[in-house]
């Protein structure tokens, strides 16, 4: 065991539970955003192939509210884990994908401020 850790740390191989993609050290659970205009995003989350789906939203939620803070308003359009290789035993999962558009300063404050607005 203690060969393999200095093995990974010689090579450079050092990964972090979450972080920004492309970044060294590399980050299990990757995010990168590009924005669309001043409010909205296109925000991806990219897992490792033992990824739930359940942690990869809450992964997607926790960069949300670092970008937007509490107000903001989710449409999730890209949900896929691929097969990465075929085999005798058919195909082996991927890294698992979210992807959406994020909308910052709207969301269930800001629905509730619309619906009390005179008509």
């Amino acid at each position: 065991m203690a060969a393999l850790v200095i093995a990974a740390s010689l090579c450079g191989c050092q990964t972090i539970e979450y972080g920004p993609a492309g970044a060294s050290p590399i980050a299990r659970y990757a995010y990168s955003e590009s924005p669309v205009n001043e409010t909205r995003y296109v925000l991806t989350i990219t897992g490792p192939a033992n990824a739930g789906m359940t942690v990869m939203h809450s992964m997607w939620k926790r960069r949300a509210g670092e970008l937007c803070g509490e107000n903001y308003s989710e449409t999730l359009f890209r949900a896929e884990r691929p097969t990465t290789t075929y085999g005798y035993y058919g195909g082996a999962p991927g890294a698992p994908v979210l992807q959406g558009f994020l909308d910052c300063g709207v969301g269930s404050a800001g629905a509730g401020d619309l619906a009390a607005a005179p008509q």
